[in-house]
């Protein structure tokens, strides 16, 4: 059985040794939404949208491909 997406979110950022404020350096989402996101929780108790999950996979992403390639791998 698949975790939830909240589960796996934390677990990845985790498994890439990086803090939220580090990961918010690298997505520009703030530290706030990586901790909803991570809760699975939007605002004060509704669940995330399937589109937020979405561009933060995607930042996430960036990010990590970033990560290994020592740069913004990404260019118009």
């Amino acid at each position: 059985m698949s975790k939830p997406e909240h589960i796996r979110a934390k677990d990845w950022r985790l498994r890439h040794e990086l803090t939220m404020a580090e990961l918010a350096d690298l997505t520009g989402w703030s530290i706030s939404s990586i901790s909803c996101m991570e809760r699975g929780r939007s605002g004060h108790a509704s669940a995330v949208d399937p589109y937020a999950w979405q561009r933060y996979k995607l930042c996430c992403a960036a990010a990590e491909m970033s990560l290994r390639n020592g740069s913004n791998g990404f260019d118009w």
